[in-house]
């Protein structure tokens, strides 16, 4: 199902869900605090729940196009950075074969980005060789980047010589001495801690209790205090279940397939 047809439906089954929501709650919560429910509690509930149908599914648009995965995604799981293109570096390579001293040799070998259609690669200057992280003759290291007039080294996450895993089994280089770093998956793109990314992903979530407040409050006429605690109760539960929005709702990057080789003259 094409992704557009997917948030479609999300916003259309939000709306019709959260409308049943609230016209239920209120029925029988105003009915119990406030003796009866709201005047056209109908029409206030479809308002209410479509302004946070259409909030969520904003929401979920925005993260889920984003780049990088997750940049506006809930506090425990956004990751607030942005990308900057490395065009070439330099692999710092240590070798199984061992120095006159006892040491792992290490060579530094270049690479260059190389496009090729909607794609591209990184290959070794003068072999045309692609770029790999490790083989069973050596393991990177460390990359080396032209930052400006000098280079700047990312060292590989590694424990006891081996590369640190993590759980969803990304190896990555991290800036020595500052706090970018490269997945050495893609490492086209350079990831760079985002001030700016920070605050809008803080904004939006704090937006979604707003959100939660304003339909309790304006739009089905719950006091400001029973607005406050059911936005922060309804807000909690949206944080849990957005993760499972944004999977649902998540684009495939489209691969490019490979060239097709010339026939033979």
């Amino acid at each position: 199902m094409k992704p557009e047809v997917i948030l479609a439906l999300t916003l259309a089954l939000g709306t019709v869900g959260l409308t049943v929501l609230f016209w239920g709650l209120a029925l029988f919560v105003q009915g119990y605090l406030y003796n009866q429910p709201a005047d056209k509690l109908p029409l206030r509930a479809l308002v209410a729940g479509l302004g946070v149908a259409l909030f969520l599914t904003a929401w979920t648009y925005l993260n889920t196009r984003a780049t990088p995965t997750n940049k506006y995604g809930v506090l425990h799981e956004f990751s607030a950075t942005s990308q900057v293109a490395v065009d070439e570096f330099e692999a710092v390579r240590r070798l199984a074969v061992k120095d006159e001293k006892g040491q792992p040799k290490e060579v530094t070998v270049p690479f260059k980005w190389q496009s090729a259609g909607a794609g591209g690669k990184f290959v070794e200057a003068g072999t045309s060789r692609d770029f790999q992280v490790n083989s069973s003759d050596y393991m990177t290291v460390a990359l080396l980047v032209p930052d400006g007039g000098s280079k700047a080294r990312f060292d590989a996450e590694m424990q006891d010589g081996t590369y640190t895993k993590r759980a969803d089994d990304e190896r990555r280089f991290d800036e020595q001495g500052g706090s970018r770093y490269i997945d050495a998956r893609n490492p086209r793109q350079m990831q760079v801690p985002s001030t700016s990314g920070l605050i809008a992903a803080v904004a939006i979530n704090v937006l979604n209790y707003v959100v939660w407040f304003l339909a309790f409050w304006l739009g089905l006429r719950f006091t400001i205090g029973h607005s406050l605690g059911l936005a922060v109760a309804f807000g909690v539960t949206t944080m849990l279940m957005m993760p499972l929005l944004f999977d649902l709702n998540k684009v495939k990057p489209v691969v490019a397939p490979p060239p097709t080789p010339a026939a033979p003259k």
